[in-house]
């Protein structure tokens, strides 16, 4: 079945390690790391990779990765970490199946989960979309 590209893009905010230095807030609280928009139409799929990497500051964080459309949250994954200092790169992908036909904001959030615990966004921090329909 052939397919066809509606839109794509990417935010791509740091392109290396140590090139950024974001602290990641305790949940509730979090920090946007990039976002972009899309344009889809109906039956469409918006295939959504991220690659972000941080570094631990205090205990051993686990940090919540987000992926939110518009005000809706659509995918979530916790890193776990296993020394203090520890750098670490994460990275995943989802695929957004058949959102509302329009304009939607996609962006990635991160946060940690425990008042005693650290983490700082050091780079990379790479976020791409393509929306895909049949053709």
């Amino acid at each position: 079945m052939a397919k066809q590209i509606v839109d794509a893009f990417q935010s791509i905010p740091s392109t290396s390690s140590g090139s950024i230095n974001r602290s990641i807030p305790v949940a509730p609280a979090n920090i946007v790391l990039a976002d972009f928009g899309l344009t889809v139409i109906a039956g469409t799929s918006v295939f959504l990779d991220v690659t972000v990497g941080y570094r631990v500051t205090l205990g051993l964080p686990d940090v919540t990765f987000r992926i939110i459309r518009d005000t809706v949250p659509i995918f979530s994954i916790t890193s776990t970490t296993l020394s203090l200092l520890e750098e670490k790169n994460v990275s995943f992908n989802t695929v957004d199946i058949n959102p509302p036909a329009g304009s939607h904001d996609y962006r990635i959030t991160a946060e940690v989960s425990n008042l005693l615990t650290g983490a700082t966004v050091i780079g990379p921090v790479a976020f791409s979309g393509i929306a895909i329909a049949p053709a």
